[in-house]
């Protein structure tokens, strides 16, 4: 409630504590964390996202899209168009899969559609659509890095969120493609000083500076093929600014 309120500095004495009550809990710390700002832990820790998601998957669909009017699916189809046939002939994986809310938009372009998330239940929603030929319970970058040489495509929506420090995701990324594969992803986008490469926002979720994640990709090889700016969620009536970027391997 203080958040949504913005009452910020109200938001982290509620969740210290929290914290000092339950000093292991990791939804706890990282929303402590979040409330205060600046780059804050590398990335989301697996025990918040596993707690977090398992926790929302009844809701989840229902609020992403009813409440919040994300677009995250809608965007990687849209980048998946200008680069990609729809020819059924992909090796796919979709990363931080979740319920599935991406697979009805990349299973028109694979021959085999895999998915990966933290949370079970959230991969037993991922099930139920009947559009993925396999599904694994994995920290993302622990998954790449188990598949080299494995995917023409990998898509992550409303993946890169959860990740400040993407140079270890990129790089994973990067083994797993075969050559010349591409990656589309979102962000949520940063508007701040050129020297801030990404933050913790108090929802949790990290944003990122288009330039920064343009210059991750490039020191892993990639070249960007294109990038389009949207509104990617609203929030307590407010547009969250995001942007859909597609990058080719070498």
């Amino acid at each position: 409630a203080h958040y949504q309120l913005g009452n910020i500095d109200q938001a982290a004495a509620a969740y210290l504590q929290w914290l000092e009550a339950e000093p292991d809990n990791p939804r706890a710390r990282h929303m402590y964390a979040a409330c205060l700002g600046g780059q804050g832990p590398t990335r989301a820790s697996d025990g918040y996202l596993e707690q977090t998601f398992d926790a929302y998957a009844d809701s989840f669909d229902n609020r992403l899209i009813s409440s919040l009017g994300y677009r995250g699916p809608q965007m990687i189809a849209q980048a998946m168009q200008d680069i990609v046939p729809a020819n059924k002939q992909l090796t796919i994986l979709d990363g931080g899969c979740g319920t599935g809310l991406c697979g009805p938009s990349l299973a028109p372009y694979a021959k085999h559609l895999s998915g990966v998330d933290l949370s079970a239940k959230m991969l037993s929603k991922a099930r139920g659509l009947g559009c993925y030929d396999a599904l694994d319970k994995a920290e993302l970058t622990d998954h790449l890095l188990a598949h080299p040489g494995s995917y023409d495509l990998i898509a992550m929506a409303d993946t890169i969120i959860y990740f400040g420090d993407t140079n270890a995701l990129f790089g994973a990324t990067k083994q797993a493609l075969r050559p010349g594969g591409v990656v589309v992803f979102t962000i949520e986008t940063l508007s701040a000083a050129p020297e801030v490469a990404y933050q913790i926002n108090p929802s949790g979720r990290y944003s990122h500076a288009i330039d920064h994640i343009s210059t991750v990709l490039t020191q892993h090889g990639f070249a960007v093929e294109s990038r389009y700016k949207d509104t990617l969620r609203t929030e307590f009536g407010h547009p969250v600014p995001g942007m859909v970027i597609a990058a080719r391997a070498p």
